[in-house]
C-alpha cells in the first residue's frame, strides 16, 4: 500500500510538472529546434550565461519563470528530452535572475566558455584587472544590462575611495581616478567620484550615454530598478532612451560634474614606477592613480570593406528614422540592432534588409515576428545570402549567391557590429597579445 502511494505521488508530481511546462512552451517542438539550431550554427552566449548541473536540477521551472527574456514560449532556457538546457543561447543576456530562482542552486551565472577567451578580459572580485590600478565597468567586463553596469561603476568608485582613505594625498596634479567612457557604468561611476569627493575627470569620445545615445529614437531599454549614485531609485522596469538620456543630463548639470567631452582616448601607460598612469587623449594628458574603462565591446563600427563606404549616404548607425521619408534604403546586417531599423525606417520608406547568412539566428523573438510581418505586408524586401559589392551616389551594386544585381538606392545603414577597443586594452597589457 506504501509503495502504492508514493507511485501516484510520483504521477501527479511528474503531471503537474509536464503540465506546468508544457503550459509555458518550455519542453516540446520548440525548444528541441531552437537546440538544434544553436548546435547546427554553432551559437555560443554573447555574455555571461547559466551553467546547469543537472545532478541537482529538480525541473521545478523557477528559472525560466524568472528569466525577464522568456516571452510566451519563447525562452532562452528549454526542456529538451528531459533535461533543462540553454536552447536559445543568444537570447541569454545575463540577468542571472535564474540562479536567484533556483531552490536547489543548479543555476550557476557565469562566463563559461567566455572566460577562456583570450580578449575576454581577467577581473578580481573588484574589478580590477592584472594591471593594478586599472578597472573595467560594464559591458566590456562581459557583464551586460543598464542595472548591472550601473552597480559596478558604483562598487568601483567605493573600492577606491577606500583605498584612497589610506593613501597620503602627494601631488596635487595626481587625480585619484579618470574615468573613460560615459555610458551608464560611466555616469554612475563618475556620480559615485563626485559624491565620494574624489578628484576625478571622466572622458567621453562621442556624447553623454555612450552607447545608449546612438540607439534609436524613443527605443525601450529594458531594466530593473536601478539606484543611481547621487540620484536614488529610479523605479520603472522599462525606460525610454530619452527620458534616461534626460535624468543623465540633469544630472550632469545639476553637480556641474568634470566632464570632457569630444575627446578619445589615445593611449595609458604607467609612469614613475607604477605610482601614477599617464592618460593621454587628443587634446590632454592627465596623470592619475587609478583608471576605469567604462567601454562598451562594440568599439569602433564594422565597416564593409568595399567601394563607395566612404560616401556620406552611408551610415553606421540609425538616431531619428524620422529624417528619413520616401526614400530607398537598405540595410546591412541580421541582429537585432539591423532588423529593429528596417522595420522603423519601412514605415514611410522603400527597405531592402540585406544579410549575408540563410538565416537570423541571433535575434529577440519580438524582433523575429516584426520582420516577418513586414516582409509578408511587403514593406520590406528580405535578401538573405546576400553581400553588397559596391556603392555609388544613386545606387548599390548587391551579389546574392552568385547573381550581382543593381538596384537605386538613397541610403545604407550598415549596422553590422564593431571592432571591439582590443588594441588598446593590449597596449596596457591587460589582455594578451594574440597576432603576435
Amino acid at each position: 500500500m506504501t509503495w502504492l502511494l508514493i507511485v501516484i505521488a510520483i504521477l501527479v508530481i511528474v503531471s503537474f510538472l509536464l503540465y506546468n511546462f508544457a503550459s509555458m512552451g518550455m519542453i516540446g517542438k520548440k525548444s528541441s529546434e531552437a537546440y538544434k539550431n544553436s548546435l547546427k550554427n554553432q551559437i555560443k552566449p554573447l555574455t555571461r550565461h547559466p551553467v546547469i548541473d543537472h545532478s541537482i536540477c529538480i525541473l521545478c521551472g523557477s528559472c525560466i519563470r524568472a528569466c525577464p527574456e522568456t516571452h510566451g514560449d519563447d525562452s532562452p532556457l528549454g526542456i529538451v528530452d528531459g533535461r533543462l538546457l540553454l536552447v536559445n543561447p543568444a537570447k541569454c543576456v545575463g540577468h542571472a535572475q535564474c540562479e536567484m530562482q533556483c531552490p536547489t542552486g543548479a543555476m550557476t551565472v557565469t562566463l563559461g566558455e567566455l572566460a577562456a577567451d583570450p580578449n575576454m578580459p581577467v577581473l578580481t572580485k573588484n574589478n580590477e584587472t592584472i594591471v593594478p590600478g586599472i578597472f573595467i565597468a560594464g559591458e566590456l567586463s562581459g557583464v551586460p544590462l543598464v542595472k548591472n553596469a550601473i552597480d559596478q561603476g558604483n562598487e568601483v568608485i567605493k573600492y577606491i575611495a577606500l583605498k584612497a582613505s589610506a593613501e597620503e594625498s602627494g601631488d596635487s596634479e595626481i587625480f585619484d581616478v579618470v574615468i573613460v567612457g560615459l555610458g551608464p557604468s560611466g555616469l554612475s561611476a563618475t556620480l559615485s567620484a563626485h559624491e565620494h569627493k574624489l578628484k576625478y575627470v571622466t572622458i567621453e569620445q562621442r556624447a553623454i550615454g555612450g552607447t545608449v545615445s546612438n540607439y534609436p529614437k524613443q527605443k525601450m531599454i529594458m531594466t530593473s530598478p536601478i539606484n543611481l549614485p547621487l540620484y536614488g531609485t529610479i523605479k520603472k522596469s522599462e525606460i525610454q532612451k530619452e527620458e534616461l538620456i534626460d535624468i543623465w543630463n540633469s544630472m550632469v548639470k545639476k553637480y556641474n560634474l568634470n566632464l570632457h567631452v569630444g575627446e578619445k582616448v589615445e593611449s595609458i601607460f604607467s609612469e614613475a614606477n607604477g605610482k601614477y598612469f599617464n592618460v593621454s587623449t587628443n587634446t590632454a594628458a592627465f596623470k592619475t592613480k587609478n583608471v576605469i574603462l567604462c567601454l562598451g565591446r562594440r568599439g569602433t563600427p564594422r565597416k564593409l570593406g568595399i567601394k563607395g563606404e566612404e560616401l556620406l549616404k552611408v551610415t553606421y548607425g540609425l538616431i531619428d528614422p524620422d529624417a528619413y521619408q520616401k526614400k530607398k534604403i537598405i540595410v546591412v546586417g541580421g541582429g537585432d540592432s539591423a532588423i529593429e531599423a528596417a522595420v522603423v525606417l519601412s514605415k514611410n520608406n522603400e527597405v531592402i534588409l540585406s544579410y549575408r547568412k540563410d538565416s537570423f539566428f541571433r535575434v529577440k523573438d519580438k524582433n523575429m515576428r516584426a520582420i516577418k510581418n513586414a516582409e509578408e505586408n511587403g514593406s520590406i524586401k528580405i535578401m538573405l545570402n546576400s553581400e553588397l559589392t559596391e556603392i555609388t551616389e544613386k545606387n548599390v551594386s548587391i551579389k546574392i549567391n552568385e547573381d550581382l544585381s543593381v538596384v537605386e538606392n538613397d541610403y545604407v545603414f550598415v549596422l553590422i557590429g564593431g571592432e571591439p577597443p582590443f588594441p588598446l586594452l593590449r597596449s596596457m597589457g591587460i589582455i594578451k597579445d594574440t597576432e603576435k
